[in-house]
C-alpha cells in the first residue's frame, strides 16, 4: 500500500506492509499483499464492511492555497456484493496545519460500483483547486455499503494513491492542464482479467 503526496519535486511515501498515517477502522480494514502493480510486498489496503459507511482518513499538510491538485488512485472491488456499494476519494480542504481547524471545501473522484471493476483495478482522478486559507487536506477513502439490514458486506481494495500538485500553467490554461491530466489517468485505467486477480477477489478476499 502506497500512499504519495507530490508538491513539486518533494514526494513522501508511506508503505510497506503496513497502513502507517491511515486513520482506519480496525477489523474492517487491513493490509493484503494484493496490489495494483503486482508487488506483493507493497499491498493494498483491503475493506470489508457491513452495511453502512466508514473511512480511511490521512492529513495531507503543506497544502498550497490557490493551487491546483490531483488526487487519483486505484480502486478494486469484488462481484459478491450489493451493486449498489461503492468506494470513492475525498479531499476536504482546511485551514489548519493538522486538519484540525475549519474545512474550507472539498472535492470528490468518480465512485465505483461493484459490477465496473470486477477482476480489474481501476484508477480514479479528479482535480481540485484548494480555497484561499487552506494549509491541508483531509484525505478520505469512502467505503459505502447500501446493501440495507442483513444485507452482505461491502468488499474492496484500493492502492497507490496520490495527491500531486498541478504544475503552474500559464495564464488561462489551468483548465487545459487539469483536462490533460485526468486524461492521463484515464489512459492508465487498468483492466486486468487474469485468473490469479479473479480468483482473489472471488474466493480469498485477498
Amino acid at each position: 500500500m502506497k500512499q504519495n503526496v507530490r508538491r513539486g519535486s518533494t514526494e513522501k511515501t508511506s508503505g510497506g506492509e503496513d497502513l502507517t498515517g491511515w486513520g482506519i477502522f480496525p477489523g474492517l480494514t487491513s493490509w493484503v499483499s494484493l496490489d495494483a502493480e503486482g508487488n506483493p510486498s507493497s499491498g493494498s489496503l483491503h475493506a470489508i464492511s457491513p452495511p453502512g459507511n466508514f473511512t480511511a482518513t490521512q492529513c495531507v499538510t503543506n497544502i498550497q492555497a490557490g493551487e491546483s491538485y490531483v488526487l487519483s488512485g486505484y480502486i478494486a472491488m469484488a462481484f459478491e456484493q450489493s451493486p449498489d456499494n461503492w468506494v470513492s476519494f475525498q479531499m476536504d480542504w482546511n485551514n489548519g496545519q493538522t486538519c484540525n481547524a475549519d474545512i474550507t471545501g472539498s472535492f470528490e473522484t468518480a465512485r465505483e460500483h461493484p459490477e465496473s471493476s470486477v477482476g480489474a483495478w481501476n484508477i480514479f482522478g479528479s482535480v481540485g483547486e484548494a480555497p484561499s486559507g487552506t494549509k491541508a487536506g483531509r484525505l478520505k477513502l469512502w467505503f459505502v455499503n447500501q446493501s440495507g439490514v442483513g444485507g452482505g458486506d461491502l468488499i474492496a481494495w484500493v492502492d497507490e494513491i496520490k495527491v500531486e500538485l498541478v504544475p503552474e500553467p500559464k495564464a488561462g490554461m489551468l483548465q487545459a492542464v487539469a483536462l490533460s491530466t485526468l486524461a492521463l489517468l484515464g489512459n492508465r485505467k487498468k483492466r486486468v482479467r487474469v485468473g490469479s486477480l479473479s480468483c482473489a477477489f472471488c474466493t480469498t478476499g485477498k
